[in-house]
């Protein structure tokens, strides 16, 4: 079932000779590509400029619509440990891999966040406490690329594996979550990796959309040259598995270049029928970076939903009552299972 609410006679051109000619072409072409990188440079450095640290505190910042909504917003009852681990140098800088927990001894559903351009952990590691605060291991790194899935999976690989973290870790529930780029590193990591069917749901929120992640040369089988080809693609959402929740922002940024509603529409679209899937954009202009934090208390109800099976959190996504379809903080609510 799929519900939806709210919203929207000539003169003969004269000829150059052909040593003339032949000569411009060469200009022709450094124009169009140095246009093209111009626009592409342009591109990642407004994602650059909307990459902003999470706000310290931002939890007592959430401006909330609803019950559910009102519940996950604050920090949770857990108190919170973390560590970081060094990892292999990528272009002569050391990497790291952070691991959180709850300072309680026992198993917890996993998190493995993924993330956005120029957003290393290093800049939202509040969320991180966050999730941990409710309940949640959480892993992320501090790796540059994200959009292919491949450090994430890492990621997910050294949680499972080291002998520091893995005993704080429930291996039957996972989830993987990002933002911007990361929300398309979420998208591929859960398909392309042997630990894809790892994961019990997924988050993305403000995922880049299909055609700009080409443009910026995040996608599969791309040419010799690094630009896309007929069969070029930023990641196949016929391929998800598992429940996922899409969010976009109304701001500008989102709006009118990662996220638009249209291209959030056709994501949602291409995710099968029978997987649980629902998608929103936050109202009040919150813009692409905000909805990193933003969403928050409903990415917490959603884990809560799919990896700990509260019924009561389920219900700010679905039913005849579903929260999300109702909040005035919230818009173009579609949902499917």
């Amino acid at each position: 079932m799929e519900n939806e609410s709210k919203p929207e006679t000539a003169a003969e051109p004269t000829k150059l000779p052909a040593k003339k000619k032949h000569k411009k072409w060469p200009w022709i072409v450094l124009a169009s590509v140095v246009g093209a990188n111009v626009i592409l440079l342009s591109t990642c450095a407004l994602i650059l400029k909307n990459a902003k640290n999470v706000p310290n505190n931002y939890w007592n910042q959430q401006i909330t619509g609803g019950p559910i909504e009102k519940k996950y917003a604050p920090l949770g009852s857990f108190e919170v440990a973390s560590k970081e681990y060094a990892q292999e140098k990528v272009d002569g800088k050391e990497k790291h891999f952070k691991f959180f927990h709850p300072k309680a001894m026992g198993k917890y559903p996993l998190v493995v966040m993924v993330n956005g351009t120029g957003v290393p952990y290093q800049q939202y590691e509040q969320v991180f406490e966050h999730l941990a605060s409710w309940g949640y291991a959480v892993v992320g790194d501090d790796y540059d690329q994200s959009w292919d899935g491949v450090y994430p999976d890492k990621a997910l690989s050294f949680a499972l594996s080291n002998g520091e973290t893995s005993p704080w870790v429930d291996e039957k529930k996972i989830a993987i979550g990002g933002h911007s780029q990361g929300g398309e590193g979420a998208f591929n990591a859960a398909i392309d990796f042997a630990n894809s069917p790892k994961y019990k749901c997924l988050f993305a929120l403000s995922a880049t959309n299909q055609e700009l992640a080409l443009s910026l040369g995040w996608g599969h089988k791309l040419g010799s040259d690094g630009k896309a080809a007929s069969d070029s693609y930023a990641y196949d959402l016929s391929k998800i598995s598992c429940p996922a929740l899409m969010f976009a922002g109304t701001g500008n940024f989102d709006t009118q270049t990662v996220l638009p509603l249209e291209k959030l529409k056709e994501n949602y679209s291409q995710i099968p029928n029978g997987i649980p899937t629902v998608m929103a954009r936050r109202g009040d202009n919150v813009d692409h970076g905000e909805m990193l934090w933003r969403s928050d208390p409903y990415v917490v109800a959603w884990l809560e939903y799919w990896l700990k099976g509260d019924e009561e959190a389920g219900k700010a996504f679905f039913g005849s009552d579903c929260e999300l379809a109702k909040n005035v903080h919230w818009q173009d609510y579609a949902s499917k299972q």
